[in-house]
């Protein structure tokens, strides 16, 4: 194959996922019209205030919220966008932050690329990032994650660098962005730095070579992350303050060295078929947990996992058969450096996860379904090196090359389904409270421009919450409207009740998902309480 067509065949490999990621993560918007996600409105309300009231304070502003302004980056990017694109952040926001996601997915290939050494299987490994629903859904919104997590990868991809000075300004310049993007993600990497860099030191430890630059590394993000918070971003940490406690971090240590300690042994011992039966153990609880979960709840607030949400999970099941071939595979070559990032990057995430559900943490769901976003990235390069075994193994031979298209697809097209579940057919556990229409924010405007002026209640569940109080300022008490829906009879009437037609069927969210509410609670409601608007969706009694 001649350079040029070369280039261009890297060029495809490259680009491709990219734009299916572009694809998956935009289109929730080009089919409603309105913002993708609760989360999205509070950022979006932050960038209108900051470009109406610049030059201002920030943190401490009654005009912005308490919470996400202490983590402006993404408000700021937005403010930035609205100006140079001339259009309003709740209409050029919504559609740029999706492919402000998606470039995760370009850094990520170079990622892969780097550590395989082939651009094929970066390709695969950038593709089920790209499809996997719980990324995409996550991505697909103006959120603090969606613009964190390109950061972070840019950070992975630093530390596969050698360490020097450029590299070490430009880790310096990421960590004080990541920073001011998204707290959560900025305490992870320092978590997977961390870890990469332990096991990487035992390596060098145990050839006698010096352990160089890279803790460096971690000193300048830790340094510039608790700076940032301390002087601060400490107004707004609220319960996370609570998680940061000493029994926390010993809870943290713990878990990560019972995963981690295995990866440093395997890192300097002779290759063995033992990690075959480790990364068969781990995916065999992971399997066993979401299992038991159809029938009990290990996580306080977890829903019971329908079987729906049960099936879903088979594409990421075969990414993990993949990964456990592909673990073993990688620690038999002989660059053991490669071993050890990938597998303490993995090791460091499933530590996290599986504290999140057996350690009882507060919050230990958010925890999880965040952190699933992220175990995907260095599994599915365990997976693609897999691929790439088979297709060498065979050398190439047609039949074969079937085989892994199909696999390839197994994976892609379920995983690709659960963003069109998720915002489409709007499944309640798979988020569909995130997915508004036109007449959400047509209705929560009209409440927002006629609600009389007074000591007056309005309720309405956490999905409308959202919307009316950290988009247009309209304060929800969440609690009664639920009270109200379960025993109308009994329980005080609110002064307004905000219902929608997505309650039928999903019922009444909560937090992270809807909870049933009875089946004639809008013949009740008929009953009892007058209609003061409806557009057919939004109904205000």
């Amino acid at each position: 194959m001649s350079a040029s067509n070369h280039g261009r065949h890297r060029a495809l490999l490259f680009l491709f996922p990219f734009v299916v990621a572009v694809v998956l993560r935009i289109y929730p918007y080009l089919i409603y019209g309105v913002p993708y996600s609760t989360d999205s409105w509070s950022p979006i309300k932050n960038t209108q205030e900051l470009l109406a009231y610049t030059p201002t304070t920030l943190g401490g502003n009654s005009v912005f919220d308490g919470y996400n302004i202490y983590w402006p980056a993404n408000s700021l990017f937005g403010a930035v966008a609205s100006l140079v694109f001339n259009a309003a952040p709740v209409k050029v926001m919504p559609l740029l932050f999706p492919v402000v996601g998606a470039v995760t997915v370009l850094i990520f290939f170079l990622v892969a690329e780097k550590i395989s050494g082939s651009a094929v299987v970066a390709s695969i490994a950038a593709l089920f990032m790209a499809t996997a629903g719980v990324d995409a859904i996550f991505t697909a919104a103006v959120t603090k994650e969606t613009y964190a997590e390109p950061l972070f990868m840019v950070s992975i991809l630093l530390l596969l660098w050698k360490t020097d000075k450029r590299s070490g300004a430009l880790f310096a310049i990421t960590s004080v962005t990541l920073a001011l993007s998204h707290h959560a993600t900025a305490l992870l990497l320092l978590l997977v730095a961390g870890s990469i860099i332990v096991v990487d030191s035992v390596i060098l430890e145990r050839r006698g070579e010096p352990l160089g630059r890279k803790p460096l590394l971690l000193v300048i993000s830790g340094g510039i992350t608790l700076v940032y918070f301390l002087a601060y971003a400490d107004a707004g940490l609220g319960q996370l303050a609570d998680l940061v406690t000493v029994q926390s971090a010993l809870l943290v240590l713990a878990f990560l060295t019972i995963f981690l300690a295995p990866v440093a042994y395997h890192a300097v011992s002779r290759p063995s078929k033992l990690l075959l039966a480790e990364g068969g153990l781990v995916l065999a609880l992971a399997v066993g947990i979401l299992a038991v979960g159809t029938h009990l709840t290990l996580i306080p607030t977890a829903p019971t996992v329908s079987f729906t949400l049960l099936f879903s999970a088979i594409p990421y099941v075969l990414v993990g058969v993949l990964a456990v071939f592909g673990y073993r595979m990688i620690q038999a070559a002989k660059d053991r450096m490669n071993f050890a990032f990938v597998a303490s990057w993995l090791a460091a995430l499933l530590g996290l996860g599986f504290l999140a559900v057996f350690s009882g943490v507060p919050d230990g769901l958010p925890i999880l379904y965040r952190l699933l976003a992220f175990i995907g990235a260095p599994a599915t390069i365990l997976a693609s090196l897999a691929l790439q075994r088979v297709l060498n193994v065979s050398s190439g031979r047609g039949l074969t090359k079937v085989v892994v298209v199909v696999v390839i697809l197994a994976i892609t097209v379920p995983s690709a389904y659960q963003t069109y579940a998720a915002s489409i057919q709007k499944e309640s556990l798979l988020g569909g409270q995130w997915a508004y229409q036109q007449s959400d924010l047509t209705g929560a405007q009209w409440l927002s421009t006629n609600l009389p002026r007074g000591n007056l209640t309005v309720a309405g569940d956490v999905r409308m919450q959202y919307l009316l109080t950290d988009y247009l300022g309209v304060k929800v008490n969440t609690s009664i409207g639920q009270s109200y829906l379960e025993n109308p009879g009994q329980a005080a009437r609110p002064s307004y009740l905000v219902t929608y037609g997505l309650m039928a069927r999903n019922g009444y969210v909560t937090s992270l998902y809807g909870v049933p509410i009875p089946r004639n609670w809008t013949g009740t409601l008929a009953e009892t309480s007058p209609v003061l608007y409806s557009n057919g969706n939004i109904v205000i009694w």
